[in-house]
């Protein structure tokens, strides 16, 4: 079985987010592109849609990573990771497409990639073997 990685990060700039993406990208090639969203102000998720990893590796890069340490703990305690697509409580709006990171052409907004997102199911949820 295989897995996509997301990430989940708090209290970060996009700068940042695009540098761990970045190094992460460099440290496991297969990840590919990474989709960004912004949850809220200095909050993102990370997606690697098209990457298929073990959940070896997954556990890796989640300690690879520079992502929220409470949701790559829970992740792995639980064995799965998920990530919302939907709004959170009342005040709060869903993810907001902000870009796609591609090691070969850098950081650029995809108007198709931001169309597709929004027919999404709710939830993205990924297990371990």
């Amino acid at each position: 079985m295989y897995h996509r990685l997301f990430l989940d990060y708090d209290d970060v700039d996009l700068e940042w987010v695009l540098m761990d993406v970045e190094r992460l990208v460099r440290l496991c090639p297969k990840l590919g592109k990474a989709i960004i969203l912004q949850s809220s102000e200095g909050h993102y998720h990370v997606r690697f849609m098209r990457a298929r990893l073990t959940w070896d590796e997954v556990v890796g890069l989640f300690f690879a990573s520079t992502a929220h340490r409470g949701f790559v703990k829970f992740s792995i305690e639980v064995g799965s990771a998920t990530l919302r697509l939907s709004s959170k409580g009342k005040e709060k709006h869903a993810p907001i497409y902000i870009g796609t990171y591609d090691p070969d052409r850098g950081f650029y907004y995809d108007e198709y990639t931001a169309m597709m997102l929004k027919s999404l199911p709710r939830s993205i949820r990924i297990y371990k073997d």
